[in-house]
C-alpha cells in the first residue's frame, strides 16, 4: 500500500510544484548546506534586507535542497511523496487500530487524502501533517496498551517537528487533551484502585507534556518559536491565505 501511494503520488508531482515557496524553500536550504548558517535576518528582500527573520523550517528546507541537489525538482517530488504516503499509511492503521474495518477504512483513507491533497506541496506543513498523525497514532498505542514505553519516542519527535515547523504546537495541544480526557475519567471514577491507577497516569502523561515542552527548546529559535506561533497565528492576513482557510470542496482538483 504505501509504495502504491507513493507512486501514484510521485507520478502526479507537478501538482506538488505549484506553489512559488518551494523555489525559495530550495535556495534557502542551499544556504544553510554552503553557509552552515541560519540565515537570522531576509535574504531575499530589497527594500528590508535587515529585517528579522525566523527561519522555523530550516530542517525543512535543507533535506528539500539536499534533495533537489541530488535529482533536480523529481529529487524534491520524490522525497514529498514519500512523506505524503506516510501520511495516507498511518492515518489507515490508525483508523484500523480504532477499530474500523478494512472495508471501511481504506476508502475514508483516499477521501481524507482527496481533501488534504488540495494542500499538498513541497512545503514542511506535510511533515507536521505526517508528525501530527503519528503523535495521535501512539497516543492511541498508549491508550490502547497502557504500555508507557509506547510514548518515549515523542520526545524525539517534537525535537524534529520544532525544526521543521511551527505546527508542533499542536501536537502539544492534543497532548493538553488527552490529559483532559483522563482527568475526566478519573473525576468520575468511584473505585479506589481505579482512582489511584488514574492519577497515576495523569501524573505520568503531565510530565511527559513538559519533557515534550523542553524537547521543543533544542531548536536554534529556542524559546522563540511559541511567541512566534502566537504572533503569526493572530495575523489578520491569515483570512487570506489558501492553506488555513476550511477545505473547498468545490476545488479543481475534486471536481
Amino acid at each position: 500500500m504505501f509504495i502504491v501511494f507513493s507512486l501514484t503520488i510521485f507520478l502526479r508531482g507537478e501538482s506538488l510544484l505549484l506553489e512559488g515557496d518551494t523555489a525559495w524553500i530550495i535556495r534557502t536550504g542551499e544556504y544553510i548546506i554552503e553557509t552552515n548558517t541560519i540565515p537570522s535576518h531576509d535574504l531575499y528582500s530589497y527594500s528590508s534586507p535587515d529585517l528579522p527573520w525566523v527561519v522555523y523550517q530550516w530542517g525543512f528546507e535543507v533535506l528539500i535542497a539536499g534533495a533537489y541537489k541530488v535529482a533536480g525538482f523529481h529529487g524534491a517530488v520524490w522525497v514529498c511523496s514519500v512523506i505524503i504516503a506516510s501520511i495516507l499509511l498511518l492515518f489507515f492503521k490508525l483508523l484500523r487500530m480504532i477499530g474500523s474495518s478494512t472495508m471501511i477504512a481504506f476508502p475514508l483513507t483516499l477521501l481524507a487524502g482527496s481533501v488534504a491533497g488540495i494542500d499538498w506541496d513541497v512545503r514542511p506543513g506535510i511533515v507536521s501533517q505526517l508528525l501530527f498523525i503519528v503523535t495521535l497514532f501512539t497516543l492511541q498505542e498508549y491508550k490502547l496498551t497502557k504500555d508507557s514505553r509506547a510514548l518515549y519516542k515523542l520526545p524525539l519527535i517534537f525535537i524534529i517537528w520544532a525544526n521543521t515547523h511551527l505546527g508542533f504546537v499542536l501536537g502539544l495541544v492534543t497532548i493538553g487533551f488527552t490529559i483532559l480526557e483522563r482527568y475526566l475519567f478519573f473525576t468520575s471514577e468511584k473505585d479506589f484502585v481505579s482512582k489511584t491507577q488514574e492519577r497515576r497516569e495523569i501524573v505520568f502523561l503531565v510530565s511527559l507534556l513538559g519533557i515534550c515542552l523542553l524537547a521543543t527548546l533544542l531548536n536554534p529559535n529556542t524559546y522563540q518559536l511559541i511567541p512566534y506561533f502566537a504572533r503569526v497565528a493572530s495575523l489578520e492576513q491569515n483570512d487570506y491565505i489558501g492553506e488555513l482557510m476550511s477545505p473547498n470542496f468545490h476545488h479543481e482538483l475534486i471536481n
